[in-house]
């Protein structure tokens, strides 16, 4: 990521452009597996949501064209079950043209970085003002095998092993999208 980027808290300004970004994802990949693009205020909920249980959604943006050249957010791994609520789960995307420039290296480093240490006095400006901000335990990354990409699909999870997150399970044939089976991976680091 070159000097002109910064990673900064999302706004609600910034959906539109967010949910473009996810709609190239969701026409393009089997990195999400939507079929179709998610209408804009379920983006909308989805930023309120993290916002208001403490948990961060940044994005990288260029400093002079001022375009969002990507986003990162925490949401509650399964928000039913109150014993679970240490663990969330993880989203990152980068915009098609900025991909392989360290972006999504960046989003997640400061993502893990802030839900390691929310209360460090640099992170204060990632949360709502009143909001306590959440202290995760455990992050979970749930990737969609794309046996057509990089390594047969594992060149994803190699990636997410760099940043110290193990494959914790495996669900097999789970995800159909253009004609394909879709394995799902999730992966996990814990913070504690």
């Amino acid at each position: 990521m070159g000097s002109k980027a910064i990673i900064r808290p999302a706004t609600a300004q910034d959906i539109p452009k967010i949910k473009a970004i996810h709609d190239h994802y969701v026409y393009n990949s089997v990195l999400t597996l939507h079929s179709e693009p998610r209408p804009e205020q379920d983006l909308h909920r989805r930023f309120q949501t993290a916002l208001e249980r403490g948990l961060p959604y940044i994005v990288c943006q260029d400093e002079e064209s001022r375009h969002i050249l990507g986003y990162a957010f925490a949401f509650p791994f399964n928000r039913k079950v109150a014993g679970l609520a240490q663990t969330v789960e993880i989203n990152l995307f980068c915009h098609p043209n900025y991909t392989r420039q360290q972006i999504a290296r960046h989003l997640l480093e400061d993502l893990l970085a802030i839900l390691k240490r929310p209360s460090s006095s640099g992170h204060a400006t990632f949360f709502r003002p009143g909001i306590k901000p959440h202290q995760a335990a455990q992050v979970i990354a749930c990737v969609g095998i794309d046996e057509l990409g990089p390594k047969g699909g594992l060149g994803l999870i190699d990636w997410y092993k760099q940043f110290g997150f193990d494959e914790s399970g495996r669900l097999k044939k789970v995800g159909c999208k253009f004609n394909r089976w879709i394995d799902q991976v999730y992966l996990q680091i814990s913070l504690i």
